[in-house]
């Protein structure tokens, strides 16, 4: 929790001022948030190979770094973005947040 709660409010408050207004004279200033905010997503881990796993991301396989964590082992729970596993997440609280990702992409 060290660095994904700071990380999470700095992120928020980067999209919560409207820094197109504040730069809008300066073009090369301007942020698109839709390319520029990350989610990380709850993955299982299926299988391990030194400082990589293969991960079931929502149905699909992915391969990770997970340099980051200690003692991962094959059927946990991550935290996953952009290739890096972040967080070791306990089974019960992946399966809520997969089931809020599952419900809102009906």
């Amino acid at each position: 929790g060290c660095l994904i709660l700071p990380l999470f409010r700095f992120l928020y408050s980067m999209v919560s001022f409207n820094l197109n207004k504040i730069f809008s004279k300066k073009s090369w200033l301007q942020f698109n948030y839709s390319q520029t905010m990350c989610l990380a997503t709850p993955v299982k881990v299926l299988k391990l190979n030194k400082n990589k796993a293969i991960v079931n991301t929502l149905g699909r396989k992915n391969l990770v770094d997970i340099s980051l964590l200690k003692n991962v082992k094959v059927n946990d729970y991550l935290y996953a973005s952009r290739g890096l596993a972040i967080k070791k997440v306990s089974r019960s609280d992946a399966k809520k947040v997969l089931e809020l990702i599952n419900n809102w992409q009906r």
